[in-house]
């Protein structure tokens, strides 16, 4: 895959893998940009495709191989190879084979297991050690070297002269090496046995020990192969090995990356839990700051009524105490004169609904005001019920006197009215409806200026300024038309109104119907009128009976009798007329009561009736 990525990317080109993949032993194709990011550079060589190795494949492989990229190789290679003819191989710097050329199969001998292109997997097995020898010291020498090599090919044995010469690489790239196989000429030599002519060779027991030493030489050589296909095997066992260990490190480098992501994320996790349980222990602080500090009653109940939580007020309303809680709350007895706190409890609990009542205690000196409400997670779960008791003695004791008191107001025979600042009508009880035949509706929102008679009007001004200021206006008499067009008199009383923070904020009038007073007055210089005129006759009588009794010429004494007698007489005649009202009175009865002292004396009868 490595080698076909290689085939397909251009010169210098990047390749970019997975976390736990690797170039592996491609180091010849990639060099390494960012390890740990896994990016490599394509190395500007000879390009591989791996294929299956058969006899059909080497004899064609001029056609399948690619070509070598240097486009003046084959022009070298014709000029090196023209001084021998043989066939030949090119290698890169791996010992990659790149090219074949000429009769070259009967040199190869490829090794079993999988399908390669190296060289020593190719190669005769009587070629490989010297070709490997050669092709070392070519390439650390850099010169050209050669070495006769005899194998054995279908039972005779053949000599060739093994060459090798490195290659000019224009890019500066990993040098390429010519592996050529020259055949050598073997002289005619005579048969087994035969006598020579100078007597160097001859007797049974010198060939028999060179057939014994060839055939010695034959077996380690097979030894030797067999043991290096084994090492050969063993290697890429090992190369397997060393692969999958580079896998499985690269894999424990992403595990580990992984690893420490996740540990990161862990990080981050506890610190926000570290956040949120800090916030959790503030947050309980400021509930047992808030249950201690608050004066309202709170129980919190669950599903089954056991106590959850409540504040320290609960305990006197209910014989709680700390430890209580998880006890139903049916458990313990309440000063409340109410039973139905559990009902009412399960009423919530079905239908969801807020419940709130007036509840006394049994001694009547306190008032609560209970509320259930159904309890809600922050899910949005019903978990039970919360009942709060609010402690309105006062509020209700001061609801009760403004009832009182709107009562009185409401009953009271005088036009008691409210208004503002600005002089607008704000309340009318039902005594200013009587007066001024005016309902509520018709009056509230109207100036007072509206029952104020024509010459008042004007005046109203300053006494709104006055009222501003908090001067009450007293004593302000005011005669109106009512609805109806009846005459009224009125005495207006006018205070201000102040809030809680003594801030005025509007003004009471208090409007007292006087009509009997004005006719008690009437009456009254009526009758100092008439006062006045009957003492003026009473003198003028006293004064006329002294002037007659003076004529008469009696003495002092006398005349002084005569007068006080005649005066007492005036006298009992205006008690007369004052026992009878002052306004009519019977003449008999006058007659009598002025000749009462003289009836015995002179013997007088008085007969008939009159009227005065």
């Amino acid at each position: 895959m490595l080698s076909t990525f290689h085939y397909g990317l251009k010169p210098h080109g990047t390749l970019w893998l997975g976390p736990s993949e690797t170039i592996a032993n491609s180091i010849r194709l990639f060099k390494s940009i960012d390890k740990r990011s896994r990016i490599y550079e394509r190395l500007d060589v000879a390009s591989e495709v791996p294929r299956p190795i058969s006899n059909r494949r080497i004899r064609s492989a001029d056609a399948q191989n690619p070509p070598v990229p240097n486009a003046d190789v084959d022009v070298q290679a014709t000029g090196i190879l023209a001084k021998y003819a043989p066939a030949y191989m090119i290698v890169d710097g791996q010992s990659e084979v790149q090219r074949f050329s000429g009769q070259i199969a009967r040199f190869l001998e490829p090794v079993s297991g999988g399908a390669s292109f190296n060289l020593f997997r190719l190669l005769h097995a009587e070629l490989r050690g010297p070709a490997r020898t050669l092709v070392r010291k070519v390439s650390e020498s850099g010169s050209a070297g050669q070495e006769q090599v005899s194998f054995h090919l279908e039972g005779r044995a053949e000599t060739i002269n093994l060459i090798v010469e490195p290659m000019t690489e224009p890019s500066g790239g990993q040098r390429s090496l010519v592996l050529a196989f020259q055949e050598v000429v073997q002289p005619v030599r005579n048969p087994i046995g035969a006598s020579l002519p100078d007597g160097s060779f001859g007797g049974d027991g010198s060939h028999n020990e060179l057939l014994a030493a060839r055939e010695k030489l034959q077996t380690v050589t097979e030894e030797l192969e067999t043991a290096n296909e084994e090492l050969q095997s063993s290697n890429e066992e090992f190369q397997s090995v060393n692969e999958e260990l580079h896998s499985t490190v690269e894999e424990l480098e992403t595990s580990k990356e992984e690893l420490q992501s996740i540990n990161e994320e862990l990080q981050t996790v506890n610190a926000e839990l570290n956040n949120r349980a800090d916030s959790l222990v503030r947050s309980n602080s400021d509930l047992a700051n808030l249950f201690d500090s608050t004066s309202i009653a709170t129980l919190f109940l669950d599903s089954e009524f056991r106590i959850r939580r409540f504040t320290p007020s609960v305990s006197d309303v209910f014989n709680v105490r700390e430890g209580d809680e998880g006890r139903p709350i049916t458990d313990f007895a309440s000063r409340l004169a109410y039973d139905g706190l559990t009902p009412d409890a399960a009423l919530v609990l079905r239908d969801l609904k807020s419940i709130e009542r007036e509840v006394d205690t049994e001694d009547g000196t306190s008032t609560f005001l209970l509320r259930i409400k159904p309890y809600r997670a922050l899910n949005n779960v019903i978990d039970g019920v919360s009942i709060t008791l609010f402690d309105i003695t006062e509020r209700k004791k001061l609801d009760q006197a403004r009832a009182r008191l709107a009562a009185i107001v409401e009953s009271s025979e005088d036009a008691i009215i409210s208004h503002d600042l600005d002089g607008l009508i704000t309340s009318w009880n039902t005594g200013a409806q009587k007066i001024y035949g005016y309902s509520s509706s018709e009056i509230i929102g109207e100036p007072m200026s509206i029952l104020l008679a024509d010459d008042q009007i004007d005046e109203w001004p300053a006494n709104l300024r006055r009222l501003r200021k908090g001067e009450p206006i007293t004593n302000f008499d005011i005669s109106r038309t009512t609805k109806d067009n009846r005459a009224i008199h009125l005495s207006l009383m006018i205070s201000p109104i102040r809030d809680d923070k003594g801030k005025i904020v509007g003004a009471s009038a208090v409007a007292r119907d006087i009509a009997e007073r004005k006719a008690a007055e009437e009456r009254a210089l009526l009758l100092m009128a008439e006062l006045d005129h009957r003492v003026k006759n009473i003198l003028a009588v006293v004064a006329s009976v002294v002037s007659q009794t003076h004529r008469s010429g009696q003495p002092p004494d006398t005349m002084s009798t005569e007068i006080e007698g005649r005066i007492m007489a005036i006298a009992r005649a205006h008690n007369l007329l004052t026992d009878h009202g002052g306004t009519e009175g019977s003449l008999r009865d006058l007659i009598a009561t002025e000749l009462g002292p003289y009836e015995q004396q002179n013997n007088l009868t008085l007969a008939g009736t009159m009227s005065y």
